[in-house]
């Protein structure tokens, strides 16, 4: 049994990042509408075996339009969030 496992959903739209659903350890989950336009999704899945563990981090896509040229909205908004970006740099593999 792993000491905590939590994840965070971000939908990528073409007017940018929107926060999805969060399934948390001992907060209890927020559960958000998935936007209509979205174009992609992303986890950001947190995940620590033990409490003297680092915390290991993932970010992985679990959704694609079809057809969808990410790229330009990659170029505009950036692969990921500030606040994502962050945790993969100091917790990521």
């Amino acid at each position: 049994m792993s000491a905590s496992h939590e994840s965070f959903e971000w939908h990528l739209t073409p007017a940018g990042g929107v926060e999805g659903s969060e399934f948390l350890d001992f907060g209890g989950n927020v559960l958000r509408p998935t936007p209509e336009d979205r174009v992609a999704t992303f986890v950001l899945d947190e995940h620590q075996c033990h409490a003297l563990e680092k915390i290991q981090c993932t970010w992985s896509q679990t959704w694609i339009k079809a057809d969808s040229n990410l790229a330009p909205l990659y170029e505009k908004y950036g692969m990921h969030p500030a606040h994502v970006a962050q945790s993969l740099e100091k917790y990521g593999r």
